[in-house]
C-alpha cells in the first residue's frame, strides 16, 4: 500500500499544552481559531490566554465524530475568521477536525 499524507507545519501536543500556550501563541500571529471539545471551563482557559497574549479568537465546538458535512462546515467558518493559527483542544474528533482544517 501506497499513500502521501500532508499535514500543518507545527503540530504541538501532549498534556498540559496549554501551560505553554502563551509561548506558542507568540510568533503565529494576533488570530486564534479554536476548535474544541472539551468542556467550556477548559476552553474559557485557553480564551483567557490567548486574550491575555494581545490575540483574537474565534471557536467552534466538535461533538461526535466528525463527518464530511461537519469538516467542510468548521473550515467554512475557519475561512471567514480568517486565523493565523489553529488550536486543536479536546479528543480526537476535534483534534482530527483541527488537523483537517488547518491542512
Amino acid at each position: 500500500m501506497q499513500f502521501e499524507v500532508a499535514t500543518v507545519g507545527k503540530i504541538s501536543f501532549g498534556s498540559g499544552k496549554i501551560k505553554s500556550l502563551g509561548a506558542l501563541i507568540d510568533g503565529y500571529g494576533n488570530k486564534a481559531f479554536i476548535v474544541s471539545g472539551v468542556p467550556q471551563e477548559i476552553s474559557a482557559r485557553i480564551i483567557e490566554l490567548i486574550i491575555a497574549n494581545n490575540a483574537d479568537y474565534s471557536i467552534v465546538i466538535v461533538k461526535g465524530e466528525p463527518t464530511i458535512d461537519s469538516v467542510s462546515e468548521v473550515i467554512e467558518i475557519a475561512r471567514k475568521s480568517s486565523p493565523t493559527f489553529i488550536i486543536g483542544v479536546g479528543g480526537g474528533s476535534a483534534l482530527d477536525t483541527a488537523k483537517v482544517t488547518a491542512a
